[in-house]
């Protein structure tokens, strides 16, 4: 039993047969004989085995979300978006059909989840494609799901580097992290040289994740041709077969902004 206060004490053994009740949730707890013993044994309440289920669920993704940050440190959401969340999305001409998008991914996200739906939003620089899937993937982390967040530049040179250092231990987590997360963003998809290299492992983790049924959430400045030019058409397949695709029509926010 994991470690914590005891909140019953009528858990041990007991010489009466009699009804006992919790004393947490009033629920009726009837004693009974041990074939094995013969001692007269109180079960444990059902509201303590549920307290100590969640418990194990907590650790269990402390523990996970405690190994992607060793394994991607810096992948923080929001890092280069601080204040990025659909409340405060500038809704402009040309960006309706992906905030609704997202505003419905999110209002069933345990079922986009739980299905491995995932979202591919297309437009040009500056439309509001990161701010979207971002604000997305802070509502998933706070909702208690795993979550990484990166640039696929940035992405492969990580993996390159743990490709290109003398242990392969890293590099092999690193690779089951990014199939297991239960959310995975990767903004600015097709933004990578095109090499051999980097179509295969853009290919294994998206064939690893649409094979398990995770989600995967996808920005590109990129026509969906030019797209699959450069993670070639075993990877894009799996994307459309897993993926609702958006377009994103609003011009740049940024250069609004700069005037």
């Amino acid at each position: 039993m994991l470690e914590k206060e005891k909140k019953v004490t009528w858990q041990e053994n007991t010489e009466s047969l009699s009804v006992k009740t919790c004393a947490e949730c009033g629920f009726p707890i009837e004693p009974f004989i041990s074939p094995v013993t013969g001692r007269i044994l109180c079960p444990v309440c059902p509201c303590e085995i549920e307290e100590e289920r969640l418990e194990r669920e907590r650790l269990v993704d402390q523990q996970k979300a405690a190994k992607l940050d060793y394994l991607f440190a810096g992948c923080a959401i929001g890092e280069a978006l601080p204040a990025g969340d659909l409340e405060n999305f500038v809704e402009r001409p040309g960006a309706e059909d992906a905030y609704n998008a997202v505003m419905e991914y999110v209002r069933d996200l345990p079922g986009m989840l739980e299905t491995g739906q995932g979202l591919i939003i297309v437009g040009p620089p500056g439309c509001g494609k990161s701010h979207l899937v971002a604000a997305t993937a802070k509502r998933a982390g706070v909702a208690g799901y795993s979550v990484l967040f990166e640039r696929a530049p940035k992405l492969l040179m990580r993996l390159r580097a743990a490709y290109n250092s003398k242990s392969r231990v890293c590099e092999l987590e690193m690779f089951e992290a990014l199939g297991r997360v239960d959310l995975l963003v990767i903004d600015d998809l097709g933004a990578e040289k095109r090499t051999d290299w980097s179509e295969q492992t853009i290919y294994t983790i998206i064939d690893e994740r649409y094979s398990s049924g995770r989600a995967t959430l996808i920005t590109t400045n990129l026509s969906l041709e030019e797209l699959e030019e450069k993670v070639g058409e075993r990877t894009m397949d799996r994307l459309i077969g897993s993926c609702r695709i958006i377009e994103n029509r609003a011009s740049s926010y940024r250069q609004e902004k700069a005037g």
